[in-house]
C-alpha cells in the first residue's frame, strides 16, 4: 500500500486482458501491442457465444469488447455482463459513439488506432480496478 493510503496501480504483467473481436488480424495486432506493454493476454474471442464462455471461465481483471462484434446487436449483453461482473471495459470501434446513453462512462477506442491511444486506453482501464489507485489523483 502507498504511503497516502491508497493502492498503487498494478503492474501491467499483472494484469490480465481479454480481448474481444471478431476481425483477426486486429485482434492479433491489440494481442502484439498488449503484450510487448507488459500485459497478459488471457484470451480472445471473436464472436457473442465465445465471449460468454471466456467471461465465464477466464479471469480476466480487464477486457476490450468490439462494438461491432456481431449483426444481432447482442454487444449490449456482453457490456451489461462486464458491468454486472465489475470488470472494467472498453469499446474498440470503427464507428463514433458506444452503443447507448448508459455506456457513456466506458473508454472508446476508436479504429484505426496508434500503440500510443491504446496504451491509454489500457492504462485508463488498469485506473478503473477495483482497489487502484486513480490516474488523476
Amino acid at each position: 500500500m502507498a504511503k497516502d493510503g491508497l493502492s498503487p496501480l498494478p503492474p501491467p504483467e499483472e494484469v490480465r486482458v481479454l480481448i474481444i473481436e471478431d476481425n483477426p488480424l486486429i485482434a492479433e495486432m491489440i494481442c502484439e501491442i498488449a503484450t510487448a506493454l507488459g500485459y497478459v493476454v488471457c484470451g480472445t474471442a471473436n464472436d457473442i457465444q465465445s465471449a460468454h464462455k471466456k467471461l465465464c471461465s477466464s479471469n480476466c481483471d480487464i477486457v476490450l469488447l468490439d462494438i461491432g462484434l456481431d449483426r444481432e446487436q447482442k454487444c449490449p449483453e456482453l457490456a451489461d455482463l462486464l458491468q454486472e461482473l465489475k470488470v472494467p471495459f472498453a469499446f474498440v470501434t470503427g464507428y463514433g459513439h458506444a452503443l447507448d446513453v448508459r455506456y457513456e462512462h466506458v473508454p472508446l477506442l476508436r479504429k484505426p488506432f496508434t500503440e500510443e491511444q491504446l496504451c491509454g486506453v489500457l492504462e485508463q482501464l488498469v485506473g478503473d480496478l477495483p482497489g487502484a489507485r486513480s490516474t488523476n489523483a
